[in-house]
C-alpha cells in the first residue's frame, strides 16, 4: 500500500512541461500548458487603471520558476480562492504571454479551482465593473437575436 501512495504522489507531480494544447485562434495563435509547481511568493500589482492585480511565482519539479500574472483580486475574492507559499498547484498557462496569463489555478492543497479565462484568453470577468474598491461581476453572454 505504501508503494502505491508514493507512485501516485511521484505520478501526481509529474509536470506535462512541453504539453502544449492549440487554441485553434487564427487572431491570437495561444496555446496552453499544463504545469505542476509549488508556490514560491505571491505579489500584488495596480495596473494605470486602479486595478489590483494578483502575482505569483510557482517552482516547478525541474526548478524552473514561473512567474504567473493570476487575476484581479477582486476576482480572487468574489471566486473565495487564495494562494500561499508552499501551496501544490497546477495551472493551465497561455504560452508565449508576457507577463504569463493563467487560464486556471488549481490549489491540490485546498481541492479549489480558480476559472479566470476562456479558451482563446479571453478573461471570464467583465473588466469594465473592476476597479479599486469594485467587486467583479461574472461576464456573461446575451440572450437573443439580432436586433431589428
Amino acid at each position: 500500500m505504501r508503494l502505491a501512495a508514493t507512485l501516485l504522489c511521484f505520478i501526481a507531480w509529474m509536470p506535462i512541461s512541453g504539453t502544449a494544447i492549440a487554441t485553434g485562434n487564427t487572431d491570437e495563435n495561444k496555446a496552453l500548458r499544463d504545469v505542476f509547481g509549488v508556490v514560491k511568493g505571491t505579489s500584488e500589482s495596480i495596473d494605470s487603471e486602479g486595478v489590483v492585480w494578483v502575482h505569483m511565482d510557482v517552482t516547478t519539479r525541474q526548478g524552473e520558476i514561473v512567474p504567473v500574472r493570476v487575476a484581479p483580486l477582486a476576482v480572487m475574492q468574489s471566486q473565495d480562492v487564495r494562494f500561499e507559499d508552499g501551496d501544490r498547484v497546477r495551472l493551465r498557462l497561455f504560452v508565449g504571454d508576457s507577463p504569463v496569463d493563467a487560464s486556471r489555478v488549481r490549489n491540490l492543497d485546498s481541492g479549489r479551482t480558480l476559472r479566470l479565462r476562456r479558451l482563446h484568453g479571453q478573461p471570464i470577468w467583465d473588466r469594465s465593473t473592476l476597479g479599486p474598491s469594485s467587486r467583479p461581476q461574472a461576464h456573461r453572454g446575451k440572450r437573443g437575436g439580432p436586433k431589428g
